[in-house]
C-alpha cells in the first residue's frame, strides 16, 4: 500500500502550485463537515499551539484567552505529575527518611488519654482524683469522695482513709476494710470516675520544650505527641524519666515501634522529668529489605541488628547474596569506597555511623495474565490464557482442535499490536496529506478545489479520514501445516482474536458488475466465467478486477489482450471478486493511478469482513 500513498502524494506535488485564493465555496459544500474542518485549518492539529495562535488571531476577549490558558496549565500539570510518578516509581536509590519521624506528626488521638476513669489496677491515686465508693447491705450509700490534699479520702458515717500513693487496687482494699469495720453486714465497691490532671517538663531534643500539663493516666508518648514530637536531632533511643532526681525509666521506643515490646510504660507524675537525648549515629539502609530507612544504633549494635530494625530480607538477588557497605570510617582502608560481605559473614560486623548498607535484591513484577479469544469451527470456544512462547496451534489444541467443517484458509486473526502500527501510518497519511492541501487551497489552475471536478478528490480524502485500521495478521490455521512446518506457528499475543469460519461453497462478485452478487462456487470455472455469471463489467467499470483471496491476501489483475484475463489465476471458495469503479481522470493524471489504489483499500478492508463471518 505505501507505493499507492506515493503516488498520490506524488500526484498533489505535480499538479497544485502554492496560490493564496480562497478555495472554491461550492467544493468545500461538497465535503463533510468534518474533512472541511480538517482542510480549512478551522480545527486544531497543533493542539494547544494552535490555540494560543487564535488568541492573536481570533478570539481576543479575556474569558477566551482565560480558558485556553487554564487548559494548557491542566496540560502542564498533568505532565510533571506523571513525570514525577515515572521517576518515583523506577528509581530504586530514592531519598530515605528517617525512621520515626512520621509517627508524632500524623493525626492520633490515640496518644492522649482523655480524661476518663482509667480501670488499670495499677494506677497510683494522688490529689485531684475522684473515687466511687457503693455501700451495699445494712447501709445503703452511693458516694462520689474527692483525694484531698492530705492524700486522703473522707467517708460518711466511717471516716478517713489515706489513699495517695497507693495503686487502684490497694486503695480499694484499705477502703473496703474501713468500710467493713465500721459497718457490719455490709460490703463496697471502689472504682475511680476522674482522673486528676499533671505537669510534666519536656526538655531536650524535642521539638517544642517545656511544662504540660496532662491527664494523670499518661505516659512518655502522651507528652511527645502534644510537644510535637522528637526533633530531627533528636534520638528515639534514649529518653530518660527522672522523678525526684532520680532516674526511673530510660525508654527505647525502637522497642516499641519495630519489636512491640514495652508497651507499658510508666505511669507519670506531677513533677516528673522527660528528657530526650540528642542522636549519636545514624545508618542509612535500602535495597532488599522490608523498610528501607535511616536507623538509629547505639554502641554495639550491628549490621544485623540494622537489618532487623529494616524488617529483615525481602526478595534477595538469589544470584547476588551479598550485603554491601560504603563508610569510608567503617573500612580497612582509605582506599576502598565500599567493602562487601556476603551472607555468611556480615553479623558480627559493628554498625558504625554514616554507614550506607545495600542489599542487592531484585523486585518481583506482576504480569498480568495474557489470555486470546477463539471462536467459530473449534470445539469449544471462548477466552484461553496464555502464558509467554505459546503459539497458535496451542490455543487451537487448547479449544478442543476443529470441528469438521472448519474452513482454515479463511480463518482470522487480529491483534492490537499491528492495528497500531496501521493507525499510525493511516493517520500520518491523512495529516500529511491535510497539511499539503491546506497550504494550496487557493490554487484553482489545477482545477482540484472546484465542485466541478468529477469528486475523486473527495472520495481520495474522505477515504483517508475515515479508513479503521484492523490488525488482520496473515497466519496459518491448519494443525497439519502448523505441525509440519513450525516456521509457520506464529507466537501469540495477549488480546489476539481469532475466528475459523465454516467451510462456504460460494464466492462474492462485488463492485461494477452488471448482477453482483453471491455465485456458488465451482471449481472448474475461470476468472472470465465468474465475470460472465455476474452479467460481465458495468458500464462503469474500468475493467480491472481485485481478486482477494479468503485468506486476505489480494492481487489486482487486468486484462491481458483484447480485454481478455489470463486463466491462471486460482479462486478458492469464499474468495471476493471486486470490480473497480472508473471515475475519470483528473486533470491529466490517469485515474488508475491515483484513485484506484484507494478504492482498493476499500476492497481489501471489505474481505477481511468477509472472512471472518460465519456461515
Amino acid at each position: 500500500m505505501n507505493k499507492y500513498f506515493l503516488f498520490t502524494a506524488l500526484f498533489f506535488s505535480m499538479t497544485i502550485p502554492v496560490l493564496s485564493q480562497v478555495p472554491d465555496p461550492d467544493f468545500l459544500a461538497s465535503l463533510s463537515d468534518e474533512l472541511g474542518t480538517d482542510l480549512t485549518g478551522e480545527s486544531d492539529k497543533l493542539g494547544k499551539a494552535g490555540e494560543i495562535a487564535k488568541i492573536h488571531k481570533l478570539d481576543t476577549s479575556q474569558e477566551s484567552n482565560k480558558k485556553i490558558l487554564d487548559e494548557i496549565q491542566l496540560n502542564i500539570d498533568d505532565l510533571r505529575n506523571k513525570i514525577s510518578q515515572d521517576t518515583n516509581s523506577t528509581n530504586a536509590f530514592e531519598e530515605l527518611r528517617r525512621f520515626g519521624e512520621t509517627i508524632f506528626s500524623s493525626i492520633q488521638t490515640s496518644f492522649m488519654p482523655i480524661n476518663l476513669p482509667n480501670l488499670d489496677s495499677n494506677y497510683i491515686l494522688d490529689y485531684g482524683d475522684i473515687l466511687r465508693i457503693q455501700v451495699t447491705g445494712k447501709l445503703a450509700l452511693d458516694l462520689e469522695v474527692d483525694v484531698n490534699r492530705d492524700g486522703s479520702v473522707s467517708i460518711k458515717n466511717v471516716g478517713t482513709v489515706y489513699v495517695a500513693g497507693l495503686s487502684l487496687a490497694e486503695a480499694s482494699k484499705a477502703i473496703v476494710a474501713k468500710i467493713k469495720g465500721h459497718i457490719l453486714g455490709t460490703d463496697a465497691f471502689v472504682s475511680l470516675v476522674n482522673i486528676r490532671d499533671i505537669q510534666v517538663i519536656l526538655l531536650g531534643a524535642v521539638k517544642f520544650p517545656g511544662t504540660y500539663t496532662v491527664s494523670g493516666s499518661s505516659n512518655a508518648l502522651h507528652v511527645l505527641n502534644v510537644s510535637g514530637g522528637i526533633a530531627d536531632y533528636g534520638s528515639f533511643r534514649n529518653i530518660r524519666i527522672t522523678r525526684n532526681d532520680k532516674l526511673i525509666s530510660n525508654i527505647d521506643l525502637y522497642d516499641i515501634f519495630i519489636f512491640g515490646k514495652n508497651t507499658a510504660l510508666p505511669k507519670l507524675r506531677s513533677g516528673d522529668v522527660i528528657y530526650v537525648s540528642p542522636k549519636i549515629s545514624e545508618v542509612a539502609i535500602s535495597g532488599g529489605v522490608n523498610n528501607p530507612m535511616i536507623y538509629e544504633v547505639v554502641d554495639g549494635e550491628t549490621i544485623e541488628d540494622v537489618i532487623a530494625f529494616a524488617g529483615g530480607f525481602s526478595k534477595l538477588n538469589k544470584e547476588d547474596p551479598r550485603i554491601i557497605i560504603s563508610n569510608r570510617a567503617n573500612l580497612s582502608t582509605s582506599n576502598n569506597l565500599y567493602q562487601i560481605f556476603s551472607m555468611n559473614n556480615y553479623k558480627n560486623v559493628i554498625a558504625k555511623d554514616n554507614d550506607n548498607i545495600y542489599v542487592p535484591f531484585y523486585k518481583q513484577e506482576f504480569i498480568p495474565s495474557k489470555s486470546v479469544t477463539i471462536s467459530g469451527m473449534v470445539r469449544y470456544p471462548g477466552t484461553y490464557f496464555i502464558e509467554e512462547g505459546d503459539k497458535l496451534s496451542k490455543v487451537i489444541e487448547l479449544a478442543g482442535g476443529l470441528k469438521n467443517n472448519a474452513y482454515t484458509f479463511a480463518g482470522t486473526l487480529f491483534r492490537n499490536s499491528a492495528k497500531i502500527v496501521q493507525e499510525n501510518f493511516y493517520r500520518k497519511t491523512y495529516q500529511d496529506t491535510i497539511s499539503f492541501l491546506s497550504a494550496n487551497l487557493g490554487n484553482q489552475a489545477a482545477g482540484m478545489f472546484s465542485a466541478s471536478s468529477d469528486g475523486a478528490l473527495k472520495i481520495i480524502l474522505e477515504e483517508l479520514r475515515s479508513r479503521e485500521p484492523l490488525g488482520r495478521v496473515i497466519a496459518e490455521f491448519d494443525p497439519i501445516e502448523l505441525r509440519n512446518n513450525p516456521l509457520k506457528d506464529i507466537l501469540l499475543e495477549s488480546g489476539d482474536q481469532i475466528h475459523i469460519p465454516a467451510f462456504t461453497d460460494y464466492i462474492f462478485a462485488l463492485g461494477e458488475f452488471n448482477n453482483p452478487g453471491v455465485q456458488t462456487y465451482n471449481n472448474n470455472f475461470s476468472l472470465t466465467q465468474y465475470i460472465d455469471q455476474a452479467g460481465g463489467f458495468s458500464k462503469f467499470s474500468d475493467k480491472s478486477i481485485l481478486l482477494i483471496d479468503p485468506n486476505g491476501i489480494s492481487r489486482e489483475i487486468k486484462p491481458a489482450f483484447f480485454g481478455r484475463f489470463i486463466e491462471s489465476n486460482e479462486i478458492y471458495p469464499g474468495s471476493v471478486i471486486l470490480a473497480s469503479r472508473e471515475i475519470g481522470k483528473i486533470r491529466g493524471l490517469n485515474y488508475a493511478t491515483t484513485v484506484a489504489p484507494v478504492i482498493s483499500s476499500l476492497a481489501i478492508s471489505l474481505a477481511s469482513l468477509n472472512s471472518i463471518v460465519d456461515n
